[in-house]
């Protein structure tokens, strides 16, 4: 009984620590200075910043640990808040030993085992708990001690219908979870049976990495465009504690490559977003910095959008290439991206002045000055892919992609697109020759599986050995309109009633298919990418002396051109609305309400955030705002919409303090703060 009541207390102390340092918008610092007096405002809105709340956890388990030998070890069930399905044993040892852990599996084969680290003071990671489930643990040390727990779970949210089909699994890595990047925006991991081991929905989905080190570099939590555009990057371990978070100016969507020199490769935004998914950054791993950036737009000078996928994707013209995937060629200093709304690969060079190197993809509807840059098919069996995702090289210098196979038809010929029964995807390997420009397909999955395994839009494909012998493939966005009968489904079915979302991800060896996982369960079963994972590969001991740290910048935010705001009767702020302050950005989230609600032609009211200086100079930043209908309990319109208001600005090139006001719906209210930039 005093076990169990040290661990509550354990657990209350660690999550008071968790959500400690917390800023909120009334909080008085202690002092003015006579620089902060020249504001209208005098409570300073004080950045908050969630790793120093990170360190106090790591400082209260090791004191935790000291308290505690391994026969009255502490487990402390996820001791970051942000991964549900982890813990951590905390005991220490008279002498220096290591040892093993082992978390077990339902079956056998699903047990997951790591090493310990030798040492007095243990703090072990158990990775592996079933959700919503007790899983045993069984500790064993190099001095014969042993020890099992009993780690019980409460139910991480996720609702799915996963099954799995063995059909060969001598080649299955059974030491290895499967991590799902659900659309959605969270991720999860499961073992052999499709049983959920691990979950994490503190970031964004699109744009995982796993790194040699262990760890995870994930999209960042913060959007700063609509839907998926993040502020950038965080590096994390499995127990959800983040080592950096990385700002990067244009953001973060879709691709993440680890360079050999430690370096991040990013798909990345405009810097001004003016434009999408037409821009790649490198950013150095030590201190954020932008080493290196394309703008695809000074490539392709006044390009637009050429493939049949953008009438189905529901995409702004904006959005004119949706690089949806990156790699590097090291042997020939080029960066590979997937151009879904060109059809294409694109290769430029990593220079300093980046200039095309080539474009793999059908050269219909391109404009002339680019046919240099194309290659001619060689084999009967070839065929073009269309709206293709992810792109990698297999260790032969071929490529691999996944062909969603969208219309398979370019933008001009969208009349003759391919529907209905006839629609298939396929991951596909090529071969390319650059002296004499020719190109082969050498390998192909999936067009034998027809529209049960089709999937319009996200999905990708990796290979295991380095060929395609051993390729891991994810369908991810199988959509069945019981309606129409039709497999044909696009992203602007997705949300419509009725409509069955699956995800298959394939393992195939030897051209066959070996496993297959069948994910169902509304549009949450829609996966972006799949990986296979090992999470005590590598020194899987998460660091406890390790710091966590804001890098890199947004850059500095464009005002917005507007008549000046009077804010002498700004009203005081209304419920629900928070003003935000990290190290890299100020952020606003608010709503109002909409009455006589058009969809067709909302009428929106305006939302801003206002900065205003000592001599009343204001800086405005345009909110995002998103307008939802109403409805009432039985799901009718009520004419009404709730709109949602989001947005935030930069430090940068903000020297000074500013009083804070935000405009919501059109009405002006003072927040009651300042901030010192």
């Amino acid at each position: 009984m005093k076990r169990k009541m040290n661990q509550m207390v354990a657990c209350v102390v660690l999550t008071a620590l968790l959500f400690t340092g917390c800023q909120s918008v009334g909080q008085k610092t202690e002092e003015t200075t006579k620089e902060q007096a020249k504001t209208v405002n005098t409570t300073e809105l004080k950045a908050a910043n969630y790793m120093e709340d990170v360190a106090a956890i790591d400082e209260q388990l090791k004191k935790e640990a000291a308290n505690y030998t391994l026969d009255n070890a502490q487990v402390i069930k996820d001791p970051y808040g942000a991964s549900p399905l982890t813990a951590v044993i905390c005991f220490t040892t008279k002498e220096s030993v290591d040892g093993t852990i082992t978390v077990l599996g339902k079956k056998e084969k699903d047990n997951i085992t790591g090493n310990i680290a030798k040492a007095t003071t243990h703090i072990i990671p158990v990775y592996g708990l079933y959700n919503n489930d007790t899983t045993k643990v069984e500790v064993e040390l190099s001095d014969g001690s042993k020890r099992t727990f009993e780690v019980e779970t409460e139910d991480c949210g996720v609702k799915l219908d996963i099954k799995a089909e063995k059909i060969d699994t001598s080649s299955y890595d059974y030491n290895s979870l499967n991590l799902m990047c659900s659309t959605m925006g969270f991720l999860y991991a499961i073992d052999s049976e499709g049983d959920i081991r691990w979950y994490y929905a503190n970031s964004g989905s699109l744009g995982v990495k796993f790194m040699e080190n262990g760890h995870l570099m994930v999209p960042a939590t913060y959007s700063i465009k609509p839907q998926y555009y993040k502020s950038g990057l965080k590096e994390i371990d499995f127990l959800g504690k983040t080592y950096n978070e990385y700002a990067i100016p244009g953001g973060h969507h879709h691709g993440t490559y680890i360079m050999s020199d430690g370096s991040i490769l990013v798909s990345s935004d405009a810097n001004d977003l003016t434009s999408v998914e037409d821009n790649v950054k490198q950013i150095n791993y030590e201190t954020g910095e932008v080493m290196w950036e394309c703008d695809l737009r000074e490539l392709f000078p006044g390009m637009k959008c050429n493939s049949a996928s953008i009438i189905t994707d529901g995409s702004e013209e904006l959005d004119w290439c949706h690089n949806n995937g990156l790699t590097y060629d090291e042997k020939n200093n080029l960066v590979l991206l997937s151009c879904r709304h060109l059809d294409a690969i694109v290769a430029i060079t990593k220079e300093e002045k980046p200039q095309i190197a080539w474009i793999l993809g059908d050269p219909n509807d391109w404009p002339e000055e680019y046919s240099k840059y194309f290659f001619t098919p060689e084999g009967d069996d070839f065929e073009w892919m269309y709206a293709q995702h992810n792109v990698s090289l297999l260790d032969n210098g071929d490529i691999l992609l996944f062909d969603n196979g969208t219309a398979k038809v370019k933008r001009d010929k969208n009349d003759s697109r391919v529907t209905g029964d006839d629609v298939y995807s396929r991951a596909v390997a090529y071969h390319i020759d650059t002296e004499k420009m020719t190109v082969s397909q050498t390998w192909q999955y999936g067009k034998e599986r027809g529209p049960e395994w089709y999937a319009d839009w996200i999905s990708g494909a990796n290979s295991i050995s380095g060929d395609t012998k051993d390729v891991w493939i994810t369908a991810g966005s199988n959509l069945y309109d019981p309606e129409t009968k039709s497999y044909a489904g696009n992203p602007l079915l997705m949300f419509k009633p009725g409509i069955v979302c699956t995800t298959h991800v394939s393992h195939v060896v030897d051209n066959k298919l070996a496993y297959e996982f069948t994910i169902s369960g509304g549009i949450t079963a829609l996966t972006f990418r799949s990986m296979l994972i090992q999470m005590y590969n590598a020194d899987y001991v998460a660091d406890r002396e390790a710091k966590g740290t804001f890098l890199g910048t947004l850059g500095e935010k464009k005002t917005t051109e507007v008549e000046k705001f009077d804010v002498t009767d700004a009203q005081p702020l209304p419920e629900g609305t928070v003003v935000a302050y990290d190290p890299t950005k100020l952020t606003v989230t608010s709503s109002y309400k909409l009455e006589n609600y058009n969809a067709e032609k909302p009428e929106l009211k305006g939302s801003y955030l206002v900065l205003v200086d000592s001599e009343g100079n204001q800086k405005a930043y345009a909110l995002g705002e998103t307008a939802t209908a109403d409805t009432d309990e039985s799901g009718k319109a009520t004419g009404t919409a709730t709109v949602t208001v989001t947005g935030w600005t930069s430090p940068d090139g903000m020297e000074g303090n500013y009083d804070v006001y935000v405009v919501i719906g059109g009405i002006v209210y003072n927040t009651g703060n300042y901030v010192a930039f």
